[in-house]
């Protein structure tokens, strides 16, 4: 039987995969794409209003420079690319 332990703090997560009592494998993930997350569920939140129209989206742009620079993204922000 497999065990799932996770942490969270306010600059990352953890996430550990233990079997018998010993661990198998390790995650972790810093949360350094706050402005991004904001972003997303912003447009998700209020996308009622959003859907087929124009708008114009103001940030300052941190965000936007952390998904640029990024070679391989994880499922998660390649997901939120897709969205928007």
């Amino acid at each position: 039987m497999f065990e799932v332990e996770c942490d969270a703090s306010g600059v990352g997560i953890g996430v550990v995969l233990i079997q018998e009592g010993r661990p198998l494998a390790y995650f972790s993930e810093k949360l350094n794409n706050k402005e991004f997350y904001t972003i997303v569920s912003a447009l998700e939140h209020w996308r009622h209003y959003l859907v087929g129209g124009q708008f114009i989206l103001h940030s300052d742009h941190e965000a936007l420079k952390f998904i640029q620079g990024k070679q391989k993204l994880n499922p998660m922000h390649a997901k939120w690319v897709e969205y928007l």
